[in-house]
This record gives structure tokens, sequence and C-alpha cells, in this order.
């Protein structure tokens, strides 16, 4: 049985995170598009929020596109529009693989994208 994620195939990053820290996956295609659906919404909504706050407070005088520059909810918003819904084995299969320090040792060593903080060795949260 096939698992679902979503997946930024332009910046090789995965939608979908959980509080704790992991990626969701799901069962069924049509529950992964509808997730991804609620995210672009809720990223959207987020974004219209900080318009009308700065406009309602003088901080916004017209430049709606300027404030997309800085935005990291219209940024988030962006990336999941160029994104889709792929299997986890083509998501595996083409997550590409960045170069990390080891803060104990120094050394580099390669490690995916998307790996959660606290289990990199690159990360403080990960000697705690």
């Amino acid at each position: 049985m096939d698992r679902f994620v979503i997946f930024n195939k332009a910046t090789g990053k995965r939608y979908g995170m959980e509080s704790y820290g992991g990626y969701k996956e799901w069962n069924t295609e049509r529950a992964a598009k509808a997730a991804l659906t609620r995210l672009k919404n809720k990223h959207l909504k987020l974004f219209e929020k900080d318009v009308a706050f700065a406009e309602n407070n003088g901080f916004l005088r017209g430049d709606r596109e300027g404030m997309k520059e800085f935005n990291s909810d219209w940024k988030v918003y962006e990336a999941l529009c160029g994104s889709e819904v792929v299997t986890y084995d083509y998501f595996y299969e083409n997550e590409p693989m960045v170069e990390r320090t080891n803060l104990m040792g120094g050394n580099k060593y390669m490690e995916r994208l998307n790996r959660p903080s606290f289990l990199s060795p690159a990360s403080e949260s990960y000697y705690r």
C-alpha cells in the first residue's frame, strides 16, 4: 500500500509537519491533496490577517506586493503552490542530500534535506 506525501520538487522541501517534529504521511492521494489545500488556505489566511493588521494600524499604505517579499506565510504559500502529492517511494528516491557539519567533531557529512533538527548531529538539540 502506497503512502503519500506533499513534496516540492523544485526546492526538495517536504510539507506536513506534525507537532513533535515528524512529517505526516497519508494513506490515500485524496487525503494528501485535501491536506495540501488546507495548508495553502491556512497560510493565505494568515498572510491576509497580517495585511489587514498592517493596514488598520498604518504600517502598510498600499504596498501589498512589498509585504509579500518579507512575509513568511506568503513564502510558505508560494512554496505550497509549487508542491504536489507524490508517493513516499518517489519522495525518498528524489529527496536532495545536503552537506552539514557535526557540532561535536566538526566532521562534514551528508544527510537528507528534510531530516528533523533533533535527529541531526549538526543541531544543538540533537545532543540534549
